[in-house]
């Protein structure tokens, strides 16, 4: 008897992420300056990517309780859609992991001498730039909203909500 657990895994990295997104939006001045907001956007985001590779890990669990084969198209699509998100908040995770790790002098002192610890750490400046975690940040929202209507779209149908509707014209003109 198999079980599919893939939903369990699911929600919390999409409320995580989403959450994280829309804090990445924020860019009033008395916010970013808050003591606290660099190291909560690093929890949401190294959490959320977390709880996403679980969540893509139990997919194959899930694919393996749904036996229709009309929709192995959308299981492809959707498979597909979780990579890519997976692939961004990653980026994102591992520029404020190292950022976060940056802050204790303590890592700086043992490792400044490395060379391919220099090399990350301008891999992480660079990332961690204003318009690039903004833009870094929008594609994986929309990369995760992708993935979350295909992913609803298997259990409930297209006809599910309008938004699904779109995703089924975009992607399988239904």
């Amino acid at each position: 008897m198999n079980f599919n657990v893939h939903p369990i895994f699911v929600h919390f990295p999409i409320a995580l992420l989403s959450i994280y997104s829309v804090f990445e939006f924020i860019r009033f001045k008395k916010i970013k300056k808050l003591p606290y907001w660099f190291y909560l956007k690093a929890t949401m985001v190294i959490l959320g990517f977390i709880g996403a590779v679980l969540a893509a890990q139990t997919g194959d669990i899930a694919k393996a309780v749904i036996d229709d084969p009309a929709t192995n198209p959308i299981i492809h699509v959707h498979e597909m859609w979780a990579k890519a998100t997976i692939v961004i908040f990653g980026i994102l995770a591992a520029a404020y992991f190292v950022a976060w790790l940056w802050t204790y002098p303590m890592i700086q002192q043992k490792v400044v001498n490395f060379k391919i610890i220099q090399l990350i750490r301008k891999l992480q400046q660079i990332i961690m730039r204003d318009w690039l975690v903004i833009l870094l940040s929008a594609a994986g929202l929309i990369a995760l909203i992708i993935t979350g209507s295909l992913g609803g779209s298997i259990v409930y149908g297209f006809q599910s909500d309008p938004f699904t509707q779109l995703i089924g014209k975009l992607f399988f003109g239904m």
